[in-house]
This record gives structure tokens, C-alpha cells and sequence, in this order.
């Protein structure tokens, strides 16, 4: 059975495969793969005062089969675009990639100077697949930048992490994109938060920086949930404490609403290494927009210990 063409070739041949068209992809049934790839660390001396600029973005940057209304031109804009932002970021956090399993080292593609590491949503142990690809998160760094890493396995699929560490001080990194928000998925989004506080427990590290997707509105139910959640645990939704009200990073393809999704949450060892956040307005290339977290590390304690509240 022919696959239809993947978005890798897109990019490389800037044409379609000639087939004829069908209303959903398909891909033919193979063994089971990991739903994991770690690329290459890299080596390189790196200075801690070094400025860190974390970007975090949710954009289709591998379609395996494309609806209708996206063109080779779309999916071009949006890989050159991710490329663009690596031209000035140290770190880009992704979210619904599309990517399948097989597929996740597409993302070594996208910038030589950069590792990566990836999870896709999609199950292909099941056999024959219709319908377009789904979800996925990924992170990407610069291997001059961040020489030591080390990628931390998650139990969800909405969860990318990896550890890194510069000279004697060290942090962790999330990519995370969580469900619609709607009380039927309240209870997966709370757990997805819970795991990302294990991971942060079972790894020692108290400088935490957990970039993505929320789909939590302000004022809305999982807003609400995400800033208790917070609250509980002495973290902070940075861009929310510090961004005017009007702040938006959707627009609906839809009917154009405006909706403050994508958010930026630290430990609280971690804040004092925030230096600014902010919206690129001006980068508006998916219909979720960048976020640009800017970091100085030599901020960070070089031997912290994780505060927790005081018991009520």
C-alpha cells in the first residue's frame, strides 16, 4: 500500500506525490516503535552568564497527510518559521506537532545546531490509521548552548522533559500541550500536572520551567485549576502575573476570537532566572502565536531546596 507523501519530502522536493486523493491518510500496519527519539547532545564549553531565550510555540510543523485547505506553500512557511525563531532562541518548546513515531527524527531536520527530543500522540500498535495525525509535543536546543542534557521519559504523551545542567547548576524543561478545556477532561488535565510534579520530585531539581499549550484560558475552568495548582506548590504562571489583561496567543481560524492559551509556569527557584516574557505579535504564522521567554541562569541558586507551603 503507498503512503502518501510526508511533509519531510515537502520540504526537500517543494511538490506533492502525484495519487490519487482521499479524505483521510492512511498508513499501512508495521511493527511497534517507541514513541520516543532523543537526537544528539553536542559538546561545547558554555558560559553561565549566558542570556537563555526560550520560545515556546504550538504549530503543525510535520503534516503526513494534509487537509485540504493547507498548501505546500503553508507547510514551507511553517518549517522556515520554526527555523527563523532558531536563528534567535536557545530553546523552543512545540506543541501538536502531528508528527508519528517513525517520524519524530524529522525534527533533527529542521536546525543542524540543534538536538531534540520528542513524543507523539499517535498509537501505531493498533494497526491501520484514518483520520489526520495528532497532538505531539517536542523540545529543541542548541547543542552549543546546552552541552550536558539528559531527556526525561514521560508517561503522557502531552509531556516532553529534559534535564539539563550547566556547570553546578541545573534545570528542567517541559513542552506540554494539554486537552481542550471542558469539565469532561478536567481529570486528565489535573493529572498531567500531577506528573509533571512527580518528574520534578523524582529528579532533585528545583528550577523548573514548564512551557506550552495549556488551553487555559483566563478566568475559565482550567485557568482556574492550572493557578490552584500553582498556588499549592509555590510556582508561578509568569506570563499571566506579568502581561496586560488583553493578551492573547489563539486566533480562532474560525470566527477570529481572541484566547490567552499558551502559557509560561517556573518553580518558584526558578523565577528569579526570569528576566522578561512576551508575546511576537508580529510572528503570526499559525494560528497559535510564540511566546519568548527570556532567562539568565547565573540567577539561579546554585544549591536550592524546594520550598513547600505550610500546612493548613
Amino acid at each position: 500500500m503507498n503512503l502518501q507523501k510526508t511533509m519531510a519530502d515537502v520540504v526537500k522536493d517543494g511538490e506533492w506525490k502525484r495519487e490519487e486523493r482521499s479524505d483521510g491518510w492512511i498508513t499501512v500496519q508495521r511493527r511497534r516503535y517507541r514513541n520516543r527519539f532523543a537526537g544528539s547532545r553536542g559538546k561545547a564549553v558554555v558560559e553561565i552568564n549566558t542570556n537563555f531565550k526560550a520560545a515556546e510555540i504550538k504549530v503543525p510543523i510535520y503534516i503526513y497527510n494534509v487537509a485540504k485547505d493547507v498548501t505546500v506553500c503553508d507547510i514551507n512557511k511553517s518549517v522556515d518559521c520554526i527555523r527563523s525563531l532558531c536563528q534567535e532562541a536557545d530553546l523552543i518548546a512545540l506543541q501538536e506537532t502531528w508528527l508519528l513515531p517513525h517520524d519524530l527524527s524529522f525534527l533533527g531536520t529542521i536546525d543542524d545546531n540543534f538536538a531534540f527530543t520528542g513524543t507523539s500522540a499517535v498509537d501505531t500498535s493498533v494497526g491501520v490509521l484514518r483520520g489526520r495525525p495528532y497532538g505531539g509535543v517536542a523540545l529543541l536546543w542548541r547543542k552549543t548552548a546546552f552541552p550536558a542534557v539528559t531527556v526525561i521519559n514521560c508517561t503522557s504523551v502531552r509531556l516532553a522533559a529534559v534535564k539539563i545542567s550547566l556547570s553546578d547548576r541545573s534545570f528542567v524543561v517541559f513542552s506540554v500541550y494539554m486537552p481542550t478545556d471542558c469539565s469532561d477532561n478536567l481529570l486528565e488535565f489535573t493529572e498531567c500536572l500531577s506528573e509533571i510534579n512527580a518528574v520534578i520530585e523524582s529528579n532533585s531539581v528545583e528550577s523548573v520551567f514548564i512551557l506550552g499549550d495549556f488551553n487555559a484560558h483566563p478566568g475559565e475552568l482550567f485557568a482556574n485549576e492550572l493557578l490552584s495548582f500553582c498556588s499549592e506548590r509555590l510556582w508561578s504562571c509568569v506570563d499571566m502575573n506579568t502581561l496586560p489583561s488583553d493578551t492573547y496567543t489563539y486566533v480562532s481560524d474560525a470566527h477570529g476570537c481572541l484566547r490567552w492559551l499558551d502559557h509560561c509556569v517556573v518553580t518558584d527557584a526558578a523565577l528569579p532566572a526570569v528576566i522578561s516574557v512576551s508575546v511576537l505579535y508580529d510572528s503570526y504564522w499559525s494560528d497559535h502565536i510564540p511566546v519568548l521567554l527570556q532567562c539568565k541562569f547565573n540567577n539561579i541558586n546554585k544549591h536550592t531546596t524546594l520550598r513547600k507551603p505550610d500546612a493548613q
